[in-house]
């Protein structure tokens, strides 16, 4: 059991979490209701989750126990269905990186081919197998088209984003913060862990006194550095995945999950 000061350092920590949630609650007119409704729904959501990974049956009763939700509360939930809608962001992704990195997918200087898509036997659906065998390839395809990453013409679709760039699909980067937040809170907790050696990247840089007729340069030059430094560690960390650079050994042991994320925020003095 944690002890009492152990719990009001977990609380402290959750209400700071908490607390730029609540500011796009508020930005966003989503109410207490809102808040806790989905609350629930997500703890449900975890609580199966993690029930799940220790190979245990994830009833309701069990599931109450986790959380602390009545049991009524959590057979409405799991009867209702999760009150989110997702959309394979992370799949997208994935087809995006290994079409920019595979090169049964790429031009000789090295930029993403125009793949045919027309037929289950085209290049496109050969991507789309390449990284899963779960989703129909032209299910991938539509919504790749709608998050405005691909566009298609009569020679087949062409990349127009590069892979992990959602930043103008709503949707899309509403996911990607929620991804964000999952795993910066994973890599934190990682890193202060007892016997940890701090081994995940968690760095933060910060000015407040930037000249304002310079911000526009400032957010060009980060936004150019930061694509460029994705560009290469997309590039680097395609040489050691085994979808994009399959090794000599087939049965060479591979999973392993690498997530790297970047972003920045810039704001003049009236929205501080």
């Amino acid at each position: 059991m944690a002890s009492d000061t152990e719990h009001a350092l977990k609380r402290r920590a959750l209400g700071m979490i908490l607390r730029p949630i609540a500011r796009f609650c508020l930005r966003h007119g989503l109410t207490i209701q809102d808040f806790t409704e989905l609350g629930k729904v997500a703890l449900v959501e975890a609580a199966e989750r993690t029930i799940a990974a220790t190979e245990q049956k994830a009833n309701s009763s069990r599931i109450s126990v986790v959380t602390g939700l009545q049991r009524r509360e959590v057979n409405r939930i799991r009867e209702n269905g999760a009150a989110v809608e997702s959309i394979p962001l992370n799949l997208a992704g994935r087809v995006l990186g290994q079409w920019e990195q595979d090169p049964r997918f790429t031009n000789k200087d090295k930029s993403p081919s125009v793949l045919e898509c027309s037929s289950p036997n085209s290049r496109f659906h050969e991507l789309v197998r390449a990284v899963t065998r779960n989703v129909n390839p032209a299910s991938v395809l539509a919504e790749l088209q709608r998050m405005g990453a691909i566009e298609i013409s009569a020679r087949g679709a062409r990349l127009l984003k590069r892979g992990g760039d959602f930043s103008q699909d709503r949707l899309g980067a509403t996911e990607l913060l929620a991804k964000d937040i999952e795993t910066l809170t994973e890599c934190v907790e990682e890193n202060i862990a007892p016997g940890s050696h701090g081994g995940n990247l968690h760095i933060r840089t910060e000015y407040d006194n930037i000249y304002l007729k310079d911000l526009p340069k400032v957010r060009q030059w980060l936004m150019d550095r930061g694509k460029e430094f994705h560009r290469s560690a997309r590039e680097f960390l395609a040489m050691h995945d085994k979808d994009v650079t399959p090794a000599a050994d087939p049965h060479e042991p591979a999973g392993g999950k690498v997530q790297l994320q970047a972003f920045s925020l810039i704001t003049s003095p009236s929205r501080q």
